[in-house]
């Protein structure tokens, strides 16, 4: 650990990475803050502010392997910066928070380049990638996905229940078992927990750096029937608390729900890590077995 004494050699060292957080901060602190009253208050996007920390922390992992000696690319940099301009004011123009955030792929990865050079985005590319999180699902999209995901969980819940003898039915989105309504709404499609998960394996992929491009593609591809399973399981529960306890029980347990949906997802994912991991070592062995001469 540096000690005071150290401290100004250090920030010399890093003096690019200094002025690149310091003219971040000046252009986003208000954005960031205006977003943090409005935008991200909101279920769908309240993920966001925790991509920023993820994103600083990959940046701080990866601050060995900057090289300040590296040549700018200025023609590429510059080019980078216009197009984050233009975003930007177009954003604040228009107030839109996605070309807002958008706008920051482009502006990070100008000042990288004409601070660092090339070398900076190779090893800062998944940290400027993680911040595709950072940017609002544009309004369209999510109707159109929450629509057909509810439609989904809401068939599957009535087609389970239904078979196993309970006394349920369904009009669009809207289950009816016993003498209760239960409207399945847009918390319950799923997509929430999809940009959470898809945002949280793929850190994990990333920071594991498994060699088995089996493995990874398998883990991110799990991402949808996995959030999906837990929403409806969410559902599956609500449903079945509300027809033997009542509206009193349904309003107890929903919150609860939410974390029920983050537990089923987590262990399903450490599930699948085993299974996977298992299955590409017995693999491994018996390739090893195979390569052996044989006398």
């Amino acid at each position: 650990m540096p000690t005071i004494a150290a401290l100004p050699s250090l920030c010399q060292r890093h003096h690019g990475l200094l002025a690149v957080a310091a003219g971040w901060l000046a252009l986003f602190g208000p954005i960031y803050y205006q977003l943090d009253q409005t935008t991200w208050n909101e279920p769908q996007h309240s993920h966001a502010p925790f991509i920023l920390l993820v994103v600083l922390f990959l940046a701080w992992r990866q601050r060995h392997a900057l090289k300040e000696s590296a040549e700018p690319s200025i023609r590429a940099g510059i080019a980078c910066l216009l197009l984050g301009a233009v975003l930007v004011l177009l954003g604040s123009r228009i107030d839109s928070p996605f070309l807002l955030m958008l706008a920051q792929m482009p502006l990070a990865a100008g000042l990288l380049l004409l601070l660092l050079g090339k070398p900076s985005l190779k090893s800062l590319w998944f940290a400027l990638l993680y911040l595709l999180f950072m940017v609002p699902v544009p309004g369209v999209i999510i109707d159109a996905s929450t629509g057909v995901l509810k439609e989904w969980v809401s068939h599957a819940v009535e087609s389970g229940l239904y078979h196993l003898g309970y006394p349920i039915a369904r009009r669009g989105v809207v289950l009816t078992i016993g003498r209760y309504d239960l409207l399945v709404a847009n918390a319950c499609s799923g997509l929430n927990s999809i940009v959470a998960l898809t945002a949280l394996v793929s850190l994990m992929v990333y920071l594991r750096r498994h060699p088995s491009r089996t493995y990874n593609a398998l883990m991110i591809a799990s991402i949808l029937p996995i959030a999906l399973f837990a929403n409806f399981a969410r559902v599956l529960c609500l449903t079945l608390v509300t027809y033997y306890g009542g509206i009193s029980a349904f309003e107890r347990a929903h919150d609860m729900a939410g974390l029920l949906v983050f537990a089923i997802s987590i262990l399903s994912f450490y599930a699948l890590d085993a299974v996977l991991t298992r299955c590409l070592a017995d693999k491994k062995q018996l390739e090893e077995h195979n390569a052996q001469p044989q006398h």
